[in-house]
């Protein structure tokens, strides 16, 4: 029986006597080996050393039989499952960013951060290090947007320009011109403003009212869960028959 680790075939390669697969990540370094008509598995390194005499010889530890039937019901299940993971990915990278922030809050990390404009760079920092985000909506004080501030804003315009952060305004150097992007934006869609604008973080709206504001992080994140998931169910299928 194979390990509950053993997902799924990524790569096959070599040749001759060293024709192996590679499994994905998800169980690093695990490799299957063929050796005559029996195939092996080890949960470490397969080491290849040189005799000397242009052969080679491998180490292997915690090796077990796996028979020729078994390793082709793998192979069946691997492409089977990879089918269904593939349509699975584009459906995560396309979701509305609006169901991402939704899943923030369900998690208590989708209260939206704001600092005044006429706070200090060092009051908004502290106030972005206690909340442990890498960026705050700036408003005026009718509690409107007119602006954001990040890391980033501190590092190339005060920090480089050895301004004094508490002395300095956050509406002096916050980014004054807000990217916003709606709750039924497509994730890659936003993924693609924020790379082409060289830009980490946007304000999402949902009828022009600010319901949070997303990252590159929380898109990957998301991305990253949900697959793990779709994984777990996924195994039982290839480690039974």
């Amino acid at each position: 029986m194979l390990k509950s680790g053993l997902i799924n075939f990524l790569l096959k390669r070599g040749n001759g006597s060293k024709n192996y697969f590679q499994y994905p990540n998800i169980v690093p370094q695990l490799k299957i080996k063929f050796k005559s008509q029996n195939l092996y598995y080890s949960n470490t390194n397969i080491n290849m050393s040189n005799r000397g005499d242009g052969s080679s010889y491998h180490h292997h530890s915690n090796m077990v039989d796996i028979s020729p039937k078994t390793i082709e019901i793998i192979k069946i299940k691997s492409q089977a499952i990879g089918e269904t993971l593939r349509p699975k990915l584009k459906s995560y990278v396309d979701i509305q960013v609006g169901k991402i922030i939704e899943n923030k809050i369900k998690n208590n990390l989708g209260r939206i951060v704001r600092v005044d404009e006429d706070s200090t760079v060092y009051d908004a920092i502290k106030v972005m290090n206690e909340k442990r985000v890498g960026a705050t909506i700036v408003v005026d004080k009718n509690n409107r947007m007119t602006g954001i501030f990040s890391e980033r804003d501190y590092l190339s315009k005060v920090d480089l320009r050895g301004l004094t952060p508490r002395e300095t305004l956050v509406k002096d150097i916050m980014s004054s011109k807000v990217i916003t992007v709606s709750g039924d934006s497509g994730a890659s869609k936003c993924l693609s403003i924020m790379t082409k604008r060289n830009i980490r973080h946007l304000p999402v709206l949902d009828n022009k009212r600010l319901i949070g504001m997303l990252s590159i992080g929380d898109i990957v994140k998301y991305i990253i869960s949900e697959q793990s998931q779709e994984l777990n169910g996924l195994k039982s299928d290839i480690l039974h028959d």
